[in-house]
């Protein structure tokens, strides 16, 4: 069985962005969601403490720091799946591939 391809373009972008996938605490929408990625892994949505919302984690890994931050008593809020600033990352992948953004 084929599986469905992954990835973004300017409509699913500007879609996320409608959406409100953003805020903190606990308004907080992580930008991917477990049911947003295709995966044979595992993938984890668990209340936390800490913001008083459900987390989307999509890896065991992501899940144990998770644990950890949501028991620390120095952290405040906790978001996963965030977004990077794109003219950021774009100016990153330009430099790193030789040309210009």
């Amino acid at each position: 069985m084929a599986r469905k391809r992954y990835g973004f373009d300017e409509g699913k972008i500007q879609r996320y962005l409608k959406e409100g996938r953003s805020g903190t605490s606990a308004r907080y929408s992580p930008w991917l969601t477990v049911q947003d990625v295709p995966s044979s892994g595992r993938s984890h949505r668990l209340h936390g403490l800490t913001t008083g919302r459900l987390h989307h984690l999509l890896s065991d890994i992501e899940c144990g720091l998770f644990y950890l931050a949501d028991w620390s008593d120095t952290v405040t809020d906790i978001r996963e799946q965030f977004p990077l600033k794109r003219d950021a990352t774009q100016h990153r992948c330009a430099t790193r591939r030789g040309t210009s953004p």
